[in-house]
């Protein structure tokens, strides 16, 4: 069974829409999906995403937080269609998932517009707990995060709609130099230049999250002002 991401009757999430107001919060007549995900949830959600049920470059849990994110504080509402394809194809958004059934294609679904909104929660209400979900590799000998994977999910969701996300770039480059220097190819170059010390790649982790709150809370502020 293939579930695509457009807002048709075939979509498990047909009618669903992004809430008004200054958050970006996904509505759904289910309660469940402004729960936060247990951790039994989001393994679940990690082992489908990789698993042979998508293609080879559907979005990992840690680029699937980024990329929400990115959706969750950029200048524009995006319908939750929009987004799905992205996640099962990051590179092209035309390869679809293989379903085994509706029940199933319902659940994973639930699970991301739930994490979308467990997101979109943990930076309206509880700012101080946003953190990133990252992996961890061994550097110089020490342990150091992943910021690939999240960077990359964030300039996606920026790619997306990247006219609309131009004017704060411009404005606040210093918000997006670290998400741009791990999340695209040119950043991949100016960091085969750079010596950073284990020190500053973990210092990195608080600047990002710190960026997402600012970039967050500057969308927000626009969306009042335009109110």
């Amino acid at each position: 069974l293939n579930v695509g991401g457009n807002d048709s009757p075939g979509d498990p999430h047909h009618g669903c829409r992004i809430s008004h107001g200054t958050t970006m919060k996904f509505d759904h007549s289910d309660p469940e999906l402004n729960d936060p995900l247990t951790d039994e949830e989001l393994e679940f959600l990690e082992r489908f995403l990789s698993g042979n049920a998508v293609c080879d470059d559907a979005m990992d849990a840690v680029m699937l937080h980024g990329f929400l994110t990115a959706v969750i504080t950029g200048p524009d509402a995006i319908p939750p269609g929009a987004i799905l394809p992205w996640i099962w194809d990051a590179r092209h958004a035309t390869r679809q998932p293989r379903f085994l059934s509706a029940g199933r294609a319902r659940k994973v679904t639930g699970l991301i517009f739930q994490y979308w909104n467990d997101i979109n929660d943990t930076l309206n209400q509880c700012p101080d707990l946003f953190e990133l979900p990252l992996h961890t590799s061994v550097y110089e000998g020490e342990e150091v995060p992943v910021l690939d994977e999240w960077c990359e999910g964030y300039c996606k969701g920026i790619d997306i709609d990247r006219e609309a996300w131009e004017p704060p770039i411009e404005r606040h480059p210093w918000w997006f130099n670290i998400i741009l220097l791990f999340g695209t190819a040119s950043g991949y170059q100016e960091l085969a230049r750079r010596d950073y010390t284990v020190e500053q790649r973990r210092s990195f982790v608080l600047q990002l999250a710190a960026s997402a709150l600012n970039i967050h809370r500057h969308g927000c502020e626009e969306r009042r002002r335009l109110m």
